[in-house]
């Protein structure tokens, strides 16, 4: 039975070739699918300290005058360490032949075991704080107006909280308890944007009676969505409206439910 001649050196360097072509290729995909997040994490997790070296280093060289003071208590105390050793091997009648030797490699183990445990605890910190983080994007057109509708839903609960215990609105939103979601004040235009803040019309009166033609509007979301400028409007009885952001002016004018137009 004949054997396979072993593969030459253009083989393995067209192999390599292929394989850095399909980790590109892939790659490429991740970015462009949001799945990025997916590559990210065991990158992060096999090459962040070299990042991290990258980052602290420039930054440590220029303060090499405060490094001075730490090196040389680590010095005197190594040294007054291998003396100690020496003595209580001296009078413990043992023959072992201790040389500096060894206690600067005992002394490098135990640095080297505590960069090793503050590395492990950035790892997981990093490792929980990217396994927060969405796997997949969803960048269509509904999703932020949808989660821009549940969080005035949820401030116009806290407002009803607020209204049942004081009897009247809240001069702000700043009033209502919400320190368990205060996420809630804020909305992402767009996935990846910065917030900004969900509008408050704080009413004349007290709460509203259940007459349709007494709801008006209370909360006003940012303009949120690709595409044409949506807002999300909450009225007093806890109904949600999307609206083009051109019929903002109507809102705020009347603080009632703008004339119908078609989006």
């Amino acid at each position: 039975m004949s054997e396979e001649p072993p593969p030459t050196k253009e083989q393995i360097w067209r192999e390599r070739l292929y394989a850095a072509f399909a980790i590109s290729l892939l790659l490429i995909f991740a970015a462009c699918s949001g799945l990025i997040t997916v590559v990210e994490l065991p990158l992060r997790l096999l090459l962040g300290w070299i990042w991290h070296l990258v980052q602290a280093v420039p930054a440590l060289l220029p303060l090499w005058p405060k490094l001075l003071l730490p090196l040389a208590c680590l010095t005197v105390s190594t040294w007054l360490i291998h003396r100690f050793i020496r003595w209580l091997i001296t009078t413990q009648g043992h023959t072992l032949d201790w040389r500096a030797r060894h206690t600067v490699s005992a002394t490098a183990l135990a640095l080297l075991g505590s960069a090793a445990a503050i590395a492990l605890s950035g790892v997981v910190h990093q490792a929980v704080w990217l396994a927060d983080a969405p796997w997949f994007t969803n960048h269509g057109r509904l999703i932020e107006r949808t989660e821009a509708a549940n969080n005035i839903r949820q401030l116009h609960l806290a407002i009803l909280d607020f209204q049942d215990q004081h009897k009247r609105y809240p001069d702000s939103l700043a009033e209502l308890d919400l320190k368990r979601a205060p996420q809630l004040l804020h909305q992402s235009p767009v996935r990846g944007e910065p917030p900004e803040p969900i509008l408050y019309l704080k009413p004349r009166e007290a709460p509203a009676s259940s007459n349709p033609d007494d709801d008006i509007a209370i909360l006003v979301s940012p303009i949120v969505g690709s595409g044409r400028d949506w807002i999300v409007v909450g009225f007093t009885s806890g109904a949600t409206r999307f609206l083009l952001s051109d019929q903002l002016p109507e809102v705020l004018e009347t603080r009632r439910m703008p004339s119908s137009k078609k989006p």
